[in-house]
């Protein structure tokens, strides 16, 4: 469906489901691509519900949230980045976490460089860059 920006999410889906992934290196260029990649890991798995990301930090821990409002989404997502289920706290339907580590980094790397190449291989999406 869409992304939307985290608030407009929650207010629109107040009991989504939620992938937290938490980051062990808070500088806020890793956020940033971090952030962008998962991003295009989860356009990548065509999303069938809404979702939105944050970066989100509490005490000492830095997370990047995904928000969905479908569950397939979230456990696909969550599949695929080997995410452990949690008990989902009162603000949500469903959470799973998992740690940002290198593995995961570099699967989201991969993802983010393989998208990457097919939109520079398609000739629409080249025109429309062009425009």
């Amino acid at each position: 469906m869409a992304r939307l920006d985290w608030t407009t999410f929650l207010a629109i889906h107040p009991k989504a489901h939620l992938l937290a992934a938490q980051v062990p290196d808070p500088s806020a260029i890793a956020l940033k691509r971090l952030r962008r990649q998962t991003q295009a890991l989860i356009d990548a798995e065509g999303p069938m519900g809404d979702y939105a990301t944050a970066i989100v930090r509490h005490d000492d821990i830095t997370e990047i949230q995904c928000g969905f409002a479908n569950r397939t989404d979230a456990d696909r997502v969550g599949e695929r980045l080997g995410a452990t289920t949690k008990t989902a706290g009162h603000d949500w339907s469903s959470e799973r976490t998992l740690q940002l580590d290198e593995r995961v980094e570099r699967a989201l790397e991969a993802k983010s460089t393989r998208r990457r190449a097919v939109r520079l291989a398609d000739p629409e999406s080249l025109a429309r860059s062009r425009i």
